[in-house]
């Protein structure tokens, strides 16, 4: 499968779902998912962001080689979408110790931004709850936060998460 060619284009649900199909099949090829990924070329990145998303949800595990390049890749993201489906993964992920600090101080500063897309937001609450569960200092802190971003108008999905790991922590 030439998944650079399939990602130089806008492709359907259908088709990201068959591309990630045959990267779980054939685990050497997510390779070049993470090349179009990581690439410089808005749309190459932007197109690559969906498949790896999807693949977060399903074989988080395999994206774990790819967690220090993705945190850099953060740095200057090309699109939102790169944003988005990062966090996507990592909220199904048990983020390593040793990038769990850097990761909840990314998905904090998305979190407390209102100029963030919802699910940017949304994803940042999850990843940053499931980070702080492991801490109870840390669990207040970011539980305080939840609960004063909801002195503030959100969207109806953004007060859902706030008010469920608020909740939770």
């Amino acid at each position: 499968m030439n998944i650079e060619a399939i990602l130089s284009i806008r492709n359907s649900k259908k088709d990201i779902h068959l591309l990630v199909d045959y990267i779980i099949e054939n685990p050497s090829s997510i390779e070049r998912l993470m090349r179009c990924f990581f690439s410089k070329e808005l749309r190459t990145c932007q197109y690559a962001a969906w498949p790896l998303g999807i693949l977060g949800s399903r074989k988080p595990q395999m994206l774990y080689p790819y967690i220090e390049q993705m945190i850099t890749h953060l740095k200057t993201p090309k699109h939102n979408a790169v944003i988005r489906n990062t966090l996507r993964t990592w909220q199904e992920m048990e983020i390593p110790e040793k990038y769990e600090g850097l990761i909840f101080e990314i998905c904090f500063s998305y979190l407390v931004d209102p100029n963030y897309a919802i699910a940017i937001r949304a994803f940042s609450i999850a990843v940053a709850s499931n980070i702080a569960s492991k801490y109870p200092d840390l669990a207040q802190e970011l539980k305080a936060e939840l609960l004063n971003q909801l002195n503030y108008p959100q969207s109806a999905g953004i007060k859902y998460r706030l008010k469920k790991y608020s909740a939770i922590l």
